[in-house]
């Protein structure tokens, strides 16, 4: 509507694990990609003292899980990244009752298309042969999930360029990808641009990880990142 062209795409992630002064600034991936999945497990509800009358989610659930597991370290190379984490079981009302459902959350991490394609096979796989040994009925329901965040090595360039007048060289690093995901990964996709990480931390503060609810950062990062962009924006000129 203003008839502004955008041409590149800049973020800055702060994170209380670096030291506040330093930033980190990388050319490729930087962050995975991700998707998630739910499943339902359908079985037959019953009493605790005859679980031959019931079909019994959990004991699929545990056959599921095993499964899928073991599927993954023999399905993908040791030498791709790629991460099946299962983060949620819930089940069950009383301890004398064998429920009728169960269901599971897992999260998918990888840095190529398609590791994130055979991650989900191998759920889907699993699921299948679960039903066969089980008698259950297993419905599957995958996010569509976001791509890996892949810095553009020209913007990356530019990019370093005004952490180095920022920060300083000793205090630019270039550290490797992260397994954590970001949906700035679809905007990246759309325009080339750069994800850097500047360092939040301090003894101002209590230092606890991303997500923690005592999560904190040194405020005095600001500063460091308003000039970063300030930079990149008059090298431009």
């Amino acid at each position: 509507r203003l008839g502004i062209t955008l041409e590149e795409a800049l973020s800055v992630h702060t994170g209380s694990e670096l030291e506040t002064g330093f930033i980190t600034t990388h050319p490729g991936a930087v962050m995975s990609g991700t998707r998630t999945m739910k499943a339902m497990i359908r079985g037959k509800g019953g009493h605790a003292s005859r679980p031959d009358a019931t079909i019994d989610p959990i004991n699929a659930m545990l056959i599921f899980l095993s499964m899928t597991q073991r599927l993954k370290d023999r399905m993908i190379s040791p030498l791709e990244d790629a991460v099946l984490s299962f983060t949620g079981v819930h089940a069950g009302t009383k301890t004398n009752i064998v429920p009728e459902t169960c269901e599971i959350w897992a999260s998918m991490r990888f840095f190529k298309t398609e590791v994130g394609e055979k991650l989900r096979d191998i759920l889907t796989r699993g699921a299948k042969a679960t039903e066969e040994a089980t008698g259950v009925i297993i419905e599957m329901v995958f996010s569509k999930g976001i791509p890996p965040v892949k810095n553009d090595p020209e913007v990356t360039k530019k990019c370093n360029a005004a952490a180095l007048q920022t920060f300083g060289e000793k205090n630019t690093l270039h550290n490797e990808r992260l397994m954590q995901s970001d949906d700035f990964g679809r905007i990246l996709e759309r325009w080339p641009g750069c994800y850097a990480f500047a360092g939040a931390g301090s003894d101002k503060i209590e230092n606890h990880p991303g997500h923690s609810p005592k999560y904190d950062i040194d405020e005095g990062v600001f500063p460091y990142i308003v000039t970063y962009y300030l930079n990149y924006i008059n090298n431009q000129n």
